[in-house]
């Protein structure tokens, strides 16, 4: 049985070597999350903003995307 038009496959993909592991997130083939999390080093982990959805790509530049982002508190 194929799945409705409306649901949405949700992908969980781990890359990792001896220095970092890296965790995504994908729906519906889109990248909704990155994080990194550094393995032999005492620096903190930090996720990869995303581009949002529908986004006009020639405007990407001016966007957030692609930058690192720390959590300060988690609660």
């Amino acid at each position: 049985m194929s799945p409705a038009a409306g649901d949405g496959a949700v992908q969980r993909l781990v890359s990792e070597d001896d220095h970092v592991r890296i965790d995504e997130l994908r729906v519906r083939g889109q990248t909704q999350r990155l994080s990194v999390q550094n393995k032999d080093s005492a620096a903190p982990g930090y996720d990869i903003l995303t581009p949002g959805a529908g986004r006009d790509p020639s405007r990407e530049h001016r966007d957030a995307a692609g930058q690192r982002v720390w959590t300060v508190f988690s609660f």
